[in-house]
């Protein structure tokens, strides 16, 4: 019986995934915004409308990171939400230490 072997092979020097990553300090590779639903029945509307279209993230402080593009089809659909503004790494470190201050 013939032996199998498989030949291990290194990653190249430049990673093809290397040239996917976003350039400069941004969070996320398209523009992305914060915003924030008057309650959680609006919120869920929003999750549901937006599952399946966009990108996003959502925190338990109550406040959702989509898309720029998705702010109209939102607003088309009549779903209530409020812009807190660009998605900054800032802006996404003050959402993820908050849930670590409050606890």
């Amino acid at each position: 019986m013939a032996s199998r072997r498989r030949s291990r092979t290194s990653l190249p020097a430049t990673a093809p995934w290397d040239e996917l990553a976003w350039p400069g300090s941004a969070a996320y590779p398209v523009p992305m915004i914060i915003v924030r639903f008057p309650d959680e029945t609006a919120k869920r509307k929003a999750l549901e409308f937006l599952i399946g279209r966009f990108n996003g993230h959502t925190w338990a402080t109550g406040e959702m990171a989509v898309p720029e593009e998705a702010l109209g089809p939102m607003a088309r659909a009549g779903i209530p939400f409020t812009v807190e503004g660009p998605a900054s790494s800032d802006r996404i470190l003050s959402l993820r230490t908050a849930l670590a201050v409050a606890v």
